[in-house]
Formats: C-alpha cells, structure tokens, sequence
C-alpha cells in the first residue's frame, strides 16, 4: 500500500513540474522586451498599445506602432523566442 501511496504522489508531481515548465516555455519574454523588439523593425515610432494574445497555438504579443509621418504598423512576436513573425502596414 506505501508503494502505491508514493507511485501516486510521484505521478502528481511529475505532472505538477510538467505543467509548471509548460507554461514558463509559453511565455519567456515580457512587453518590454517585445517593445524593443518591435521598435528595432519599426525605427522612429511611438508605441500606440502593447497586447498579449493567442494565436495559432501559441502566445504573441501584438504591438501597435505610429512613425512620425503617421503610418501604422503592427508587429507580431512570439512571446517564447522574441521572433518578429510579421510585421504589416495599416493603410
């Protein structure tokens, strides 16, 4: 009966440490960091908003920028790596 008892909180904390590194490999770098990222492919830009979303199984964070001319743009990174996954022009 102890071997069960101790096979059944091993299962538990296996699975415990499995979802706790889980969630830190879904998110590893902040808003500022995915700002200065964003503000490296758009130079000379204020930064209108900053939100975390989820998509295609994955978590981003989308941030808005405004150039001095007025242009908008949106710059998508992958809130794991810091990767830029696209970056597109609001006409």
């Amino acid at each position: 009966m102890t071997f069960n008892a101790l096979s059944v909180c091993l299962v538990f904390a296996l699975i415990l440490a499995a979802s706790i590194n889980g969630a830190s490999a879904q998110a590893r770098i902040d808003a500022a960091r995915a700002e200065r990222i964003a503000r490296q492919e758009v130079p000379n830009s204020t930064t209108e908003s900053i939100e975390r979303d989820y998509e295609d199984g994955r978590y981003v964070f989308e941030v808005e920028l405004v150039t001095a001319d007025g242009v908008e743009h949106e710059v998508v990174i992958d809130a794991r790596d810091g990767r830029v996954l696209r970056v597109e022009v609001d006409d």
